[in-house]
């Protein structure tokens, strides 16, 4: 008799934890969420994550981040073109939500600030005012694994609010992310943690010995740790933590962080044809860099040939606006950005 073939874990697991009547309510309460998300992109599944990043949340996440990105929506989708930005909608990447998220953000803050904003079909994202003020902008969230990371945060915060999920400090973490390897590698992660019996021994250990560290299965780096807290915090064990320092700090206090993390968009989406442009970056995903920026802050960026400046810095998901923190620089004189950017827009 031939052996039966299961799902995939993390499928079986993001089928168990999406609460598909609460997704279905959340779509009748938030309009504009419905009208970029409908019911049947939510419901399309394909490895390696078996879900869309936008169901999970609906299905997932308490209530306090929807009516922000319904208000987003609202305004980001009222906007000419609006409709080129289905293809990352429709992305089943949970690292691509971030990158959307951002782009409708940088265009529903300086919406509000009074600039004129067109999504555009190609090159830059946004195309803001018109004639002698007109300017290019491209959105750019860097975010390597985190979306890797994300998702096996979530599901392991599911499974058990215990369980929690860390990259060690100044680590490049580089996870596999074609689609086949990366279903493998997370089947081999989650399987364990289908069997009940497994599980309850393992928050058992953490009770008597925490932290508790889960076995990483080979396939995944070094850099990632997976532990279980204990019940009770008091016990908790310092000489049993691993060091969380997995990397050079040097890599993002040096004088060239910023200059790599720019040269990412060289040659990209049209930029050198599109002046004057701004690539504005938000740093929120990389905990390096903001622990990188306190330290030390960062060095004056040095801009390639294809732009004309930066606006950078770190803008949470609920921001009203580019927070005080975010910087600008540019090459040129008189930017046309900042008739949208100036105080209390945002600050220098």
């Amino acid at each position: 008799m031939s052996e039966t073939v299961r799902d995939p874990a993390q499928k079986i697991f993001v089928q168990r934890f999406i609460d598909w009547e609460l997704v279905s309510k959340r779509i009748l309460q938030f309009k504009n969420i419905a009208k970029a998300f409908p019911l049947e992109v939510l419901k399309v599944s394909r490895p390696p994550y078996h879900c869309h990043p936008m169901a999970w949340r609906l299905g997932v996440w308490s209530d306090e981040c929807f009516p922000y990105l319904d208000r987003l929506l609202e305004i980001a989708g009222s906007l000419p073109n609006w409709d080129t930005e289905s293809s990352l909608c429709k992305s089943l990447d949970f690292s691509d939500f971030w990158s959307w998220y951002w782009q409708i953000q940088v265009a529903s803050f300086l919406k509000k600030a009074g600039a004129l904003c067109v999504w555009r079909e190609s090159g830059p994202d946004l195309e803001i005012g018109e004639g002698g003020g007109r300017f290019f902008i491209e959105c750019y969230c860097p975010r390597k694994s985190f979306g890797v990371i994300e998702f096996i945060r979530e599901v392991m915060g599911q499974i058990c609010p215990r369980i929690k999920v860390e990259a060690k400090f100044w680590s490049k973490i580089d996870i596999n992310q074609k689609a086949k390897d990366l279903n493998e590698l997370l089947d081999s992660l989650f399987s364990p943690l289908l069997n009940e019996d497994f599980l309850r021994a393992q928050i058992k250990k953490s009770n008597s010995s925490c932290p508790h560290y889960l076995e990483i299965p080979e396939g995944f780096p070094d850099e990632l740790l997976i532990y279980i807290e204990g019940e009770d915090r008091s016990r908790h064990d310092l000489n049993l933590e691993k060091s969380n320092i997995g990397g050079n700090p040097e890599d993002y206090l040096s004088s060239h962080y910023l200059s790599r993390v720019i040269s990412a968009k060289l040659g990209k989406n049209d930029l050198v044809n599109c002046r004057p442009n701004v690539l504005a970056i938000n740093l929120l995903l990389d905990k390096n860099a903001e622990t990188a920026q306190q330290m030390r802050g960062f060095e004056e960026p040095k801009l390639n040939s294809e732009l004309d400046a930066i606006l950078y810095g770190f803008c949470g998901i609920n921001a009203k606006g580019f927070p005080p923190g975010m910087k600008f620089y540019s090459g040129i004189a008189e930017h046309p950005i900042l008739e949208f950017i100036s105080p209390p827009f945002f600050a220098c």
